[in-house]
């Protein structure tokens, strides 16, 4: 046995809780046995982890219960064919049916790298080379058989054939329904929110006209009182300059009466020095 996990080591590598664990392990018991140590705490194989990270994708993916079940019983452990057919075919048939289911696996698993119509494409391709690959394989199988054993070979064949085939339409079918949803909520999602964004922005739009119209009005508004301190600060200087002016007047007018004065008084004192 490889190295085991506990419960909560596991819920965190898959990014789950230990209570989802422990219902998938309900969930799901054909396929986990998880076992016990000397303290009955639960111990996770390598195989039980893997398990659990397939039906986390399918889970991830929207699958249904049944579908799940089924494409694991596929995956996993895929049903025996007729007892008593050819060991070789089983084996072969087996194979086949695990290379495909894996390649369908990984395809989920990359759902969200790849295009839906593509993914679809893919299956419908994988249908038909698993039923090419099936043919091959018997032909191959029945030229080694004796005659008496053709018939028998035969009728195992397309027993087993009809089986896969039915399992597979089962199968791709469930899938490509569930793809079909999926791209169909990826488009309401898409259209939502590029509705929300287009109304985030219409909204800030508005906003932007309204921010813009207050600056308009406050620029407005800072022109008009500026004019109106300009024309304040003008008549004040007017009133001023009037002022000094008036009183320069005032002044020269004061020292020329003073001068007259003085002009006036000599000339009487000279002519009272004449008088006497």
């Amino acid at each position: 046995m490889g190295k085991t996990l506990n419960i909560s080591k596991v819920a965190s590598l898959l990014g789950e809780s230990s209570y989802i664990l422990k219902m998938w392990e309900l969930e799901f018991s054909a396929f986990l046995d998880i076992e016990r140590d000397h303290k009955n705490a639960r111990v996770y194989s390598p195989e039980n982890i893997e398990i659990l990270r397939k039906i986390k994708h399918l889970k991830d993916s929207q699958l249904d219960h049944e579908t799940i079940v089924q494409m694991l019983n596929m995956n996993g452990k895929p049903e025996a064919a007729a007892s008593k057919a050819d060991p070789d075919i089983e084996l072969s048939a087996k194979k086949n049916i695990k290379v495909a289911l894996e390649e369908i696996f990984n395809l989920i698993e990359e759902k969200g790298k790849q295009d839906i119509s593509i993914l679809e494409l893919k299956m419908d391709q994988l249908e038909l080379t698993l039923i090419d690959e099936m043919k091959r394989t018997v032909k191959q199988e029945l030229n080694t058989h004796s005659k008496t054993q053709l018939n028998t070979a035969k009728g195992q064949f397309t027993a087993l054939q009809n089986r896969i085939n039915e399992q597979s339409k089962i199968q791709l079918s469930a899938v490509k329904g569930q793809f079909s949803s999926l791209q169909n909520k990826i488009n309401e999602q898409s259209y939502a929110e590029r509705s929300a964004a287009e109304g985030q922005f219409r909204a800030l739009h508005d906003k932007l006209d309204v921010i813009h119209e207050a600056s308009s009005s406050e620029r407005d508004m800072y022109q008009e009182e500026i004019r109106y301190e300009r024309e304040l600060a003008k008549k004040h200087i007017e009133i001023r300059e009037q002022k000094f002016l008036a009183f320069v007047q005032q002044h020269q007018k004061t020292r020329d009466d003073r001068t007259d004065r003085k002009y006036g008084l000599s000339m009487l004192k000279q002519f009272m020095g004449f008088a006497k």
